[in-house]
Order: C-alpha cells, then sequence, then structure tokens
C-alpha cells in the first residue's frame, strides 16, 4: 500500500488557481477490495454532510417509486442570484433542458428538485440502507437531503466509496479493518435494483467526466475515468480567504469495468477541485505502473 511517504507528489491547479489541499484521499482496488493508497487517515473515518453524491441514489429511488420518473424532462431555466440554491439551481445561468442522466452529469439541482418532490421519502430510505447509507433522523426538510444541499444525510468517505463501489458492480461492498490494520473492501451478494435505472446512473457517472462537472479534465486516452462530484455548502473551519464550502469526489478507473475506484474529500473547496485531484491521482498511478495504462480491466462487471 501507497501512502504519501511513497514517493508520489500531487500538485494540483485549476486554471491559475491551485486546488485547495486534500484532506482525504483512498484509492482501493475494486477486485480484491485492497487499499492502494490512502491521505489522510483520520479524516477518511469522519462523518460530513455527502452534498451532491446522494444524487444517484435519489435517482434510483425515484424509478423505484415510478418507473415513469426514468423518462422526466427539465428545462432548468435561470435563477436570480438572490434566490437561495435550495430553491434554485447552483449554475445560475441554467442547464436548460435536461433528462435524468444529464441532470446527474451536471449534478442539476432544479432537475433534482422536481424528481425528489415525486419520491417516495421511504423508498429513498430504503435505497441509501441498501448501499450502506444511513439516512437521517429528522425529515422535516427531506427534499434538500434528497437533492444534496442539506446537511443532514452525512458518511464517512469510506463509507461514500462502499456505497459507489456497490452502485456500479451491483455487489454489496463494506470496509473492514484487517488484522494487520488495514482496511480492506469486501465484496458480498448482489444488491437487487432495476436494470434500466442502473443504466442512466452509469450514463451520468460517465457524463460526469466528459462533460459534466467533473470535465475539463486531462485526456487518458481513449479511456475516461468515471464518477461524481459534490459540493456542500458547510465549512468547518470558515477560514477568511477560503471556500466556504467541502468537496467531494467518487471515481472510476476506467468508466467501464473498473480496475480502481477512489475517494477524495477537500475540507475547503468544490467537487470540481475534489475531481481534478483525483484523476491526477488516477494519471500519477497510471504512469507508475499501479494501474492499466489500457484501461483494460481483468474484472467483469456483474
Amino acid at each position: 500500500m501507497l501512502t504519501v511517504s511513497a514517493g508520489l507528489c500531487f500538485t494540483c491547479f485549476s486554471g491559475e488557481k491551485v486546488i485547495p489541499e486534500v484532506t482525504g484521499r483512498l484509492v482501493v482496488a475494486t477486485g480484491s477490495g485492497e487499499v492502494l493508497y490512502l491521505e489522510g487517515e483520520e479524516w477518511l473515518k469522519k462523518s460530513l454532510p455527502i452534498g451532491s453524491l446522494v444524487k444517484p441514489f435519489t435517482a434510483l429511488a425515484a424509478i423505484e417509486t415510478d418507473p415513469s420518473l426514468a423518462c422526466l424532462v427539465v428545462n432548468c431555466q435561470s435563477t436570480s442570484p438572490s434566490v437561495p440554491v435550495g430553491e434554485g439551481c447552483w449554475y445560475r445561468p441554467g442547464h436548460g433542458s435536461l433528462g435524468l442522466s444529464q441532470a446527474l452529469a451536471l449534478s442539476c439541482d432544479r432537475y433534482f428538485h422536481l424528481l425528489a418532490s415525486r419520491t417516495s421519502p421511504s423508498i429513498w430510505k430504503k435505497v441509501l440502507t441498501r448501499y450502506g447509507l444511513s439516512p437521517p433522523e429528522e425529515t422535516s426538510e427531506i427534499i434538500s437531503e434528497m437533492v444534496g444541499t442539506g446537511e443532514k444525510l452525512q458518511a464517512t468517505p469510506l463509507e461514500i466509496l462502499g456505497a459507489y463501489l456497490t452502485l456500479v458492480t451491483g455487489l454489496f461492498y463494506r470496509c473492514q479493518s484487517a488484522p494487520s490494520g488495514h482496511w480492506k473492501f469486501l465484496a458480498g451478494g448482489p444488491v437487487p435494483g432495476n436494470e434500466q435505472a442502473r443504466h442512466l446512473v452509469d450514463q451520468g457517472l460517465a457524463g460526469c467526466l466528459s462533460w459534466g462537472t467533473g470535465s475539463n479534465l486531462f485526456a487518458l486516452g481513449d479511456v475516461r475515468p468515471a464518477g461524481k462530484t459534490g459540493t456542500v455548502s458547510f465549512s468547518l473551519t470558515n477560514r477568511p480567504g477560503l471556500a466556504g464550502t467541502h468537496g467531494w469526489f467518487v471515481g472510476f478507473w476506467p468508466g467501464e469495468n473498473p480496475e480502481v475506484a477512489l475517494v477524495v474529500f477537500l475540507l475547503e473547496g468544490r467537487g470540481s477541485d475534489a475531481a481534478r485531484a483525483g484523476c491526477n491521482l488516477f494519471q500519477q498511478l497510471r504512469a507508475r505502473g499501479i494501474i492499466s495504462k489500457t484501461g483494460q480491466s481483468s474484472g467483469k462487471r456483474q
């Protein structure tokens, strides 16, 4: 297992702005569940609001509630700067007309607000539990939690990675501490779900890094990663000059039949920053031969 001391140097830039310091980062081999790289162990075990990382699970719950919601199209119009994000969309100019996969790739709040309003809260909670996440006890603002603009739905980066591994493989993953003290992600039995819903989510995760909220990254040859960003209007530091948000990214390389998965948490930053830090790590691991350069995974997707 590699740690920061193994000589990997990760200096990331977004335009002319240096990406905020990475707080926690973990890479796992999907086949064996072995940890390949970790950084910021104390943060990987800390429960924090997950923001838009909830959106794929809300999409699954929506289609489980009403299969016709798989075809929902919403026109995300512009949002006035004076309107709170929870009442419009984080992207103030508006995303335009979107289907579910597009809305997931762009993390459109307006789309998911309407989708959540038509989704059974009880089914949503069951879906979260199915994927190893704990639903919030307080449900007075359940829609905001389903969209990802609330702060009550929290999870650790370890739990998030397990949930997303379950999402993309169809097998229930959980993190377990080995006798050596290292972590390992163990795959269990298959998780039930709607195949059409999973396909739409897969398309959204692929689109996120191709043209969505995690796009404009370096090229990885002909094979692209997939993943999901998350930005939460929540800060533990509130230090002057820094973002009043923390950022998440969960990613897979390659996007289809992934051989590695990672989670990145930024104490100060946005999801797009976390995506750049995560994909830079993919590139470094790929250059060192720790993950394949061809994107040809020996494992078969379940």
